[in-house]
């Protein structure tokens, strides 16, 4: 291995410590602002003579407006809340992905309220991410927490399955800003090898959070086209078929219930006399569900069972890896191993 090659592997490990060590710090400081308030409540309340005093003078706030701010990766944007909040109220991001950069808590003119405002820089994150605000009442720290940030925008995910699948996203639809915690659609489609074309495509409906990412695959466009050919076949019948269908139904019923009759004494019958009975109503109840299924749409049923043992994908989840992503892809049996599909991917955030 060449000295430059050495090099670059190390600086590559290196950098994914650090992004692991910063994450850490990221949560510990969060926790460590709001620890640092509470105490400052208990004291507080001590000195205005305990909580219960304090509760009794001063009603609970509440919030007339959280105005939540779109802001793409290392952007900035304004924060507004706006609710009966007393002087000193203080106000936490729930991450360390916003930076404060100016704030004031100010009294709106003729009312019973105050305005925080906020001037925040977002991280340059490589996933979306909703971002809530949490107020802490002077002596007693009780507040809110409403949506406060989405940090993102049009993202496309590029990901290779441990079974050569190559699977694209591409965001049709983002999700509102106070939509807090809600999913982003993406248009999905799926490659097989060096296949130029899609062999298949689906809606996938993506929500994050902290790094990690969740995504439910809806019905894909060739189950959905085998749906309506099941449908179609279902509804076209010929009055010939039909008639051969009532024909063998009837035929079938016959045997049934001739073997019906010799259960009559089924417990005096002997053990290889009663699995023989067993056995063939078994076998005439197969014939009677494929006498009464037109053959059109029994084609169509074994397509569509085809599909969702060879595709079938309808979950996947995926976080941050170092500098790229790695997840799962959850899918029918014959999809990697047993129907789960290990992913790598790539993220590229696109406006």
């Amino acid at each position: 291995m060449s000295h430059s090659t050495t090099h670059k592997i190390i600086w590559a490990a290196s950098a994914a410590l650090m992004l692991a060590g910063m994450m850490r710090a990221f949560s510990d400081q969060f926790d460590q602002k709001r620890d640092a308030i509470f105490a400052v409540c208990r004291s507080d309340a001590q000195k205005a003579g305990g909580a219960a005093a304090v509760k009794k003078a001063n009603p609970t706030p509440e919030v007339t407006l959280c105005k939540c701010v779109r802001i793409t990766p290392g952007g900035t944007g304004d924060v507004v809340v706006r609710g009966t909040f007393r002087p000193g109220t203080k106000f936490l991001f729930e991450s360390d992905k916003v930076q404060v950069l100016k704030e004031a808590l100010v009294p709106v003119p003729g009312k019973k309220e105050a305005e925080y405002r906020a001037t925040v820089k977002a991280a340059p994150v490589t996933l979306p991410e909703f971002i809530g605000i949490q107020s802490f009442e002077p002596q007693l720290c009780r507040g809110i927490s409403c949506p406060a940030v989405y940090i993102g925008g049009k993202y496309e995910w590029n990901f290779t399955g441990d079974n050569g699948w190559k699977i694209q996203l591409r965001e049709t639809s983002e999700p509102g800003c106070n939509e807090g915690g809600a999913s982003a659609e993406y248009h999905a489609e799926f490659f097989k090898g060096g296949e130029p074309k899609a062999f298949e495509a689906a809606t996938v409906k993506v929500s994050c959070h902290q790094g990690e990412c969740s995504g439910e695959i809806e019905e894909g466009q060739g189950a959905a086209a085998q749906g309506q050919k099941m449908l179609s076949a279902m509804q076209n019948v010929s009055q010939s078929e039909r008639a051969q269908s009532d024909k063998r139904v009837k035929e079938i019923q016959a045997q049934m219930e001739a073997e019906q009759k010799k259960m009559a004494n089924f417990a005096s019958l002997s053990q290889a006399e009663q699995q023989k009975i067993i056995t063939r109503l078994g076998e005439l109840g197969k014939q009677l569900a494929d006498a009464m299924t037109p053959k059109g749409v029994a084609e169509a049923q074994k397509a569509a069972e085809q599909n969702k043992s060879e595709f079938g994908c309808h979950y996947m989840d995926f976080h941050l890896n170092g500098t790229g992503l790695a997840g799962v892809m959850r899918c029918g049996e014959k999809v990697g191993n047993h129907g789960e599909l290990n992913l790598q991917g790539t993220s590229k955030f696109v406006g």
